[in-house]
């Protein structure tokens, strides 16, 4: 769980600030500071002796850390009203850096409402209830990609995520794109631990139960770890280019519905049948089942007539572009699309992105993408800004951090000085 911490002194030195601003427990502070101490005198021996040296240690704060929190909780809950918890995709009352969490100063702390920090810390005594999850782009080399991926599963990140498009969305269409499912399967069978999705497969591409047979399998390779991401599909100039139908925006989402209902069949049973307008699925064989007892099936698109009211019907995860305002808007919809039908909104799992520049460290970006450039502490605003939204899960493009060591270096900072007090492992 903890090993990442290990794999800069930055992270190490954000370890040591990270838990001391609570004063509940001084019993349990005092008992992760102590080990914290010999964290810290172990450091310079990192790079000479590795991980295993000093995972003893960790697992001791480790759990140093989860006793101090726990107390914390329990005592921020005794002080809170009975009826605490805000509702799905609610507002809570307005302060000042209230998301901060253990990152924050002892008077930000303070400015919290104790309900809402309870509730925002009970989910996990680190302090954090979001998956952070990575957006390598497909148009760099596969050594850059995998380099990308790899480098995610060993310093703590919960997601890979792959677009799913043939070509550059330019006027040109010049410049490489790698095959968004062949790459999964190459990150399947090289990369463990982290979740490894599409975000999302354009529909129109693939017949649905092939789509359906391909990540099933997907699932095996990666050992329980696929995730399929499904869209009505967008970019027309790939359709054209490839001899893809196309097709206008009723008849996509037309398609997409019919799709969502080839593909959860044929995930969790062991015969399909369905006869729908541009699909038909006749006793179809589904085995081998996928390894996941429930395969997620992630639909992506923000419409909110059509895409939120099959994403409500449908769907085990949404995701969509967009800034935390956006997100609470779109998912204030979707919840009065699960509500219609009798679903629980609590059951689908969001998550957002934009492309994010820390420091102005981030490479020229110009495509036309939600993005937020900050400080760490304004970044920190953003992923709280999520986490009162009701997503779970924030995923960055690595659009704009280049290659090699730059890009890891800019990845080690955003886990370290935004994302330490979200996370969700």
């Amino acid at each position: 769980m903890t090993e990442w911490w290990c794999h800069t002194p930055r992270a190490l030195e954000q370890r040591r600030g990270a838990w001391r601003w609570n004063r509940v427990s001084v019993s349990a502070f005092d008992q992760f500071k102590q080990i914290d101490d010999e964290l810290r005198a172990a450091r310079p021996e990192l790079t000479r002796i590795g991980i295993q040296a000093v995972r003893s240690a960790i697992k001791r704060a480790d759990e140093a850390m989860a006793s101090f929190f726990r107390r914390w909780v329990t005592a921020e809950r005794s002080r809170a009203p009975r009826a605490s918890s805000p509702a799905v995709g609610s507002k809570a009352p307005s302060t000042t850096n209230r998301f901060l969490g253990p990152c924050g100063a002892s008077d930000q702390v303070r400015k919290m409402p104790s309900s809402v920090c309870a509730t925002y810390l009970a989910a996990d005594p680190y302090g954090g209830p979001m998956r952070i999850s990575l957006w390598p782009t497909t148009a760099q080399s596969w050594a850059d990609l995998l380099d990308a991926a790899s480098y995610a599963a060993e310093t703590g990140w919960d997601g890979v995520w792959v677009a799913d498009h043939f070509m550059p969305n330019t006027a040109s269409a010049d410049g490489p794109m790698l095959e968004c499912f062949t790459v999964l399967a190459g990150l399947a069978t090289a990369v463990p631990r982290v979740r490894l999705g599409s975000l999302v497969a354009g529909n129109t591409y693939r017949h649905p139960a092939v789509l359906a047979k391909m990540v099933a399998t997907l699932d095996h390779l990666s050992g329980g770890r696929a995730v399929l991401g499904l869209g009505a599909g967008w970019q027309e100039n790939e359709h054209h280019a490839y001899g893809i139908e196309f097709s206008d925006v009723p008849g996509r989402l037309s398609r997409l519905e019919e799709a969502c209902a080839v593909v959860r069949g044929l995930f969790d049973g062991d015969r399909t049948t369905v006869s729908g307008r541009y699909y038909t699925v006749t006793d179809a064989p589904a085995q081998p089942r996928p390894v996941q007892s429930r395969l997620p099936l992630l639909v992506g698109g923000g419409g909110e007539k059509v895409t939120l009211r099959i994403t409500a019907r449908w769907a085990d995860e949404w995701n969509t572009w967009g800034t935390p305002d956006h997100l609470a808007q779109k998912g204030a919809v979707l919840d009065r699309h699960c509500e219609a039908i009798g679903r629980d909104p609590r059951e689908i799992t969001r998550s957002a992105q934009v492309v994010v520049d820390l420091d102005g460290a981030g490479q020229p970006f110009d495509r036309p993408m939600p993005k937020v450039s900050g400080s760490p502490a304004q970044l920190q605003e953003l992923l709280g800004g999520y986490v009162e939204a009701g997503v779970g899960e924030f995923i960055g493009p690595d659009w704009n951090l280049g290659t090699g060591a730059p890009r890891r270096e800019l990845m080690d900072r955003f886990l370290a000085e935004v994302a330490l007090p979200f996370r969700n492992t």
